[in-house]
């Protein structure tokens, strides 16, 4: 029989070696400066803040009673002012007041020191915000 070829053996090639890579380096997060808030954005909010809910109040106290609804510039002059959040968190701090307001025992011990609070959160927010602006 004949001699079977022996194949040869395959050539041991050597791998190139792996390069290194090095990790690029995180980039530093940065958090951006607040936006300065318009001056006189700022002022129109402190000023919606603080005068349509004394008109609603007169309004109402004057037998107006569609003036209450004046009470919800309370939010929106915030938000006029460039902070939506607590723009938004007033506002629903009004409407809870309000709903408490529908039942006559809860209206005045809830309702209405809600309202206030409200009220006052909005001036001061205001106000901080036309410190900010200056």
């Amino acid at each position: 029989m004949p001699k079977a070829k022996k194949k040869p053996a395959p050539k041991k090639v050597k791998a190139a070696p792996m390069p290194k890579i090095m990790p690029k380096p995180m980039p530093k997060l940065m958090k951006k400066a607040p936006a300065k808030t318009n001056k006189t954005m700022a002022m129109t909010g402190l000023l919606v803040n603080v005068l349509l809910p004394l008109v609603g109040v007169l309004l109402a106290l004057y037998g107006v009673a569609k003036g209450l609804w004046l009470l919800f510039g309370i939010g929106i002059g915030t938000i006029i002012a460039g902070k939506t959040k607590v723009g938004l968190w007033q506002l629903l701090l009004v409407v809870v007041g309000f709903v408490f307001l529908i039942y006559p025992p809860y209206g005045t011990i809830i309702g209405v020191p809600l309202v206030i609070v409200a009220w006052v959160w909005g001036i001061w927010t205001g106000v901080q915000a036309v410190k900010e602006a200056s």
